[in-house]
């Protein structure tokens, strides 16, 4: 498992993501979307704008850094359109938390004719 510490704002967090992936242009990272798939995620900003625009932030400085377009990241971790579905996990240290414990999540994606909040 590889561990990274990052410090700062969610923009400038997003930038230091986005400097360690640089390379990973080079073996396919990020994936190549559609115009339509990209535009089929607008709507899951919306709902992250709503609860989360920290990380909005975050894929905004990383789409800079990489000089993508800031709908990729968008795409590949917030809605069903990634190539196959999988099981997503993030953990965030209770330093960040407001109660001090720590937060670990993980959710199995979705098909996209089961959902229905966008």
């Amino acid at each position: 498992m590889k561990i990274i510490e990052l410090k700062g704002t969610h923009y400038e967090i997003g930038l230091q993501i986005g400097e360690i992936l640089k390379d990973e242009k080079n073996t396919g990272y990020p994936p190549k979307f559609t115009k339509e798939v990209l535009e089929k995620s607008h709507p899951y900003e919306e709902v992250v704008k709503k609860y989360a625009p920290y990380l909005l932030e975050e894929y905004r400085g990383l789409s800079d850094q990489m000089n993508i377009d800031y709908y990729v990241p968008i795409t590949l971790e917030l809605t069903p359109y990634r190539f196959q579905t999988s099981c997503l996990v993030f953990a965030i240290a209770g330093e960040h938390t407001k109660n001090g414990l720590p937060i670990l999540a993980r959710s199995h994606e979705w098909d996209e004719e089961c959902i229905n909040f966008v």
